[in-house]
């Protein structure tokens, strides 16, 4: 079943559920250490927040955390999508809002 960064992401994009996860992917592999945010508590396990500036003319936010079990390493818990809000990187830039569904 599409997550719901898939759904968000193709609305957005106005593309396929199979496009979302492509420009997903993508934008993933983008990530560098200057887009961390922070890290936040989710259920008492440590998610990463990134900004992902300029891609696909928006500013993205990221969240994930990657995770072992069994001896196998895999991405967990992934928000992906447009800035609704101002996002303050760690290294003090503020990533704008860049979408609105109002």
């Amino acid at each position: 079943m599409p997550t719901r960064s898939i759904h968000y992401t193709a609305r957005v994009l106005k593309c396929t559920g199979t496009e979302a996860i492509t420009h997903i992917i993508s934008g993933l592999l983008k990530l560098k250490e200057v887009d961390f945010a922070r890290t936040v508590m989710v259920f008492g396990e440590p998610k990463d927040e990134y900004g992902l500036e300029e891609y696909l003319e928006h500013n993205w936010y990221i969240k994930f955390s990657i995770s072992e079990e069994d001896g196998e390493i895999f991405l967990d818990e992934l928000s992906f999508h447009p800035n609704e809000q101002s996002l303050k990187l760690a290294d003090g830039r503020i990533l704008p809002a860049t979408y609105s569904e109002d």
